[in-house]
């Protein structure tokens, strides 16, 4: 039985601006049948703005605010699903100001652990909206 990957995260922001519009979200499924995976945002709490494939094996996560001038802290928490045990590489790419906070890592969706340190490459905060794809995480993925 495969059990997904599931990454939980929140993501603080720096001097958001007061006059951006709030991203709508929309619960999907994103496969890529060429690599053999799939991302959700499908369940209760479930938040990816957007997710493309860059390179075999590679993608482009979009994070936005849930809610602004309120809350603009684009938290993210999606699953992945792999056919078969191999690395992917995301790419986040954050539409207000700010960073990428760490993510927590479970199989289970109850057990949580932060991914280890190496394998995530975190931009320096940033105050300029629209970051660029500089914060890197290496995810071992599959059943």
């Amino acid at each position: 039985m495969r059990l997904p990957l599931s990454i939980l995260a929140w993501v603080i922001l720096l001097a958001p601006s007061l006059h951006a519009q709030a991203a709508a979200h929309v619960r999907r499924v994103w496969t890529f049948a060429e690599d053999s995976v799939t991302f959700s945002n499908d369940f209760p709490q479930g938040r990816l703005n957007e997710c493309e494939r860059t390179s075999p094996l590679e993608y482009r996560i979009t994070l936005s605010p849930e809610n602004t001038p309120i809350n603009p802290s684009p938290w993210y928490a999606f699953k992945i699903t792999s056919a078969k045990a191999q690395t992917i590489k995301l790419r986040f790419l954050v539409t207000a100001k700010g960073s990428v906070v760490h993510p927590r890592l479970s199989k289970d969706g109850k057990t949580w652990t932060l991914l280890d340190k190496a394998a995530f490459q975190h931009a320096p905060k940033s105050r300029e909206a629209l970051s660029t794809e500089r914060t890197v995480a290496t995810l071992q993925v599959g059943p």
